[in-house]
């Protein structure tokens, strides 16, 4: 089955559900009061999707670091985070907390690495890149049309982020300044803020299909796997289902369902797909 990068807009159920959790008080950052992000920052803040850089600054102006977004999108999504038996970049640790997002957005399509099996992760995003990510998590189609809407420094936009531009300008998902869309400039805090709050509001995009996974419950020995399967009355088109697990440490779930057990304990393997998700408790004996 073909992977959608459709996908990933329909997801947004799960981090609604899952992450929607209202802080009893708000952020006390003293440094967005002027800022034209001000209402996204403290929208995200308040379910959980971006953090400040400390208990009082959020930082609005400093750049964005590609892990940091690939966090933010795969949060805003609804994407679980996966936790492959290898991983995909050798300066990525399993360790890491934005590790298991950018495993996810890997096996969706949606990102990539900068070459010699590196992430690069501490380094910073450029607008032209942002959108690319967006582009490749929403749409599967090529045919965009690139001269339809034209920047004035569009000479300055790489060629393989053409249409990536074309489609989040149609999309309004980002804008430029005085007709310039400024592809090289690196992207801010604050304006990952307002492209994440407007995915958000976008909520589910792509509809909704009856659908369930078996089995719920899996018990099971060190060193035995088993396959989770997903059961749909429609046939699969344009979806992939994705897998996580909230303790990878007593075992591995490969991204088409099969778990893999290490050690005793006990987990929650989540399975997303289109605008819901299910639930398989795990437990691991000796």
């Amino acid at each position: 089955m073909k992977k959608s990068k459709w996908l990933a807009g329909c997801l947004a159920f799960t981090v609604l559900t899952s992450s929607n959790t209202v802080f009893a008080k708000g952020p006390e950052f003293n440094d967005i009061g002027a800022s034209f992000a001000k209402t996204s920052i403290i929208n995200l803040y308040n379910k959980g999707i971006m953090k400040g850089v400390s208990n009082d600054r959020f930082a609005p102006d400093q750049e964005m670091k590609r892990k940091h977004f690939a966090v933010v999108i795969a949060k805003v999504l609804g994407i679980q985070p996966v936790f492959p038996e290898k991983p995909t970049f050798v300066d990525l640790d399993v360790s890491q907390s934005e590790s298991g997002y950018v495993e996810a957005l890997v096996q969706l399509g949606i990102l990539a690495g900068r070459g010699e099996s590196k992430f690069w992760g501490d380094r910073p995003v450029i607008r032209q890149d942002a959108a690319v990510i967006l582009y490749q998590a929403f749409t599967n189609n090529g045919d965009i049309d690139t001269k339809r809407i034209a920047y004035e420094d569009g000479a300055k936009i790489s060629s393989y982020a053409k249409a990536a531009v074309a489609f989040v300008t149609d999309q309004n998902f980002m804008t430029g300044k005085g007709n310039m869309f400024m592809p090289q400039n690196l992207l801010t805090r604050a304006e990952a803020a307002v492209i994440a709050n407007k995915l958000l509001e976008r909520g589910n995009l792509a509809g909704d299909y009856f659908w369930g996974v078996s089995p719920k419950v899996i018990e099971i020995k060190v060193g035995e796997q088993k396959e989770i399967q997903v059961l749909s009355q429609k046939e699969l088109i344009a979806y992939t289902p994705v897998f996580g697990i909230d303790n990878p440490e007593i075992g591995t779930i490969s991204e088409n369902g099969i778990f893999k057990a290490i050690k005793p304990g006990k987990a929650q393997i989540t399975v997303n797909l289109g605008s819901r998700y299910h639930e398989v408790v795990v437990t691991v004996k000796q």
